[in-house]
């Protein structure tokens, strides 16, 4: 079993007391910066308005983005839990999953912490289900994938599946 601290988002196993690599720090690792400055300069000289309008937009729709996806994140999370959800947000979200996958949420465990020893690596998965052999679920993942997949490029979807084999491979040695 390992500690986890959500404040800085670390892993610590109790027994050794070595911290782990969480599964975000090893993705980030893969992502290329973003060249805020260049990139912003570029397009505002292209747009002819100045590169302040430019960073001031961006920032507005990565909030817009980031609130979207955190709102469908919980409405994901409200539905594995069986709790009440708008047949808006039904309609949207949940019935397109619900017609290839309906959870037994007996057996589901949401944010689930996963591990490997062996590499020090550790990680939490929106989804995890048992059924005989470990199983996981990245529904919430692929969906942040494809949202990513379309407002960022493929360097995104790269990083996502790669996120995504990791959480696998943290399922499968559990």
């Amino acid at each position: 079993m390992l500690e986890f601290d959500p404040a800085s988002h670390t892993y610590k196993n109790p027994v050794t007391n070595e911290k782990y690599l969480s599964a975000t720090t090893l993705i980030g690792k893969f992502k290329k910066p973003f060249e805020l400055e260049k990139m912003s300069k570029l397009v505002a000289d292209r747009e002819g308005v100045s590169q302040d309008e430019i960073k001031e937009r961006w920032k507005t729709v990565n909030k817009q983005a980031c609130d979207y996806g955190s709102s469908i994140h919980l409405v994901m999370e409200n539905w594995l839990h069986d709790k009440d959800i708008t047949s808006e947000e039904k309609k949207l979200y949940t019935d397109p999953i619900e017609r290839i996958w309906q959870p037994d949420r007996s057996k589901i465990e949401p944010e689930k912490k996963l591990w490997l020893h062996e590499y020090k690596i550790a990680g939490t998965t929106d989804v995890y289900e048992t059924q005989g052999k470990y199983l996981t679920y990245l529904i919430l993942r692929l969906i942040k994938s494809l949202h990513l997949l379309i407002n960022m490029g493929i360097i995104c979807w790269t990083l996502c599946l790669i996120y995504q084999l990791v959480n696998l491979a943290l399922t499968l040695y559990n």
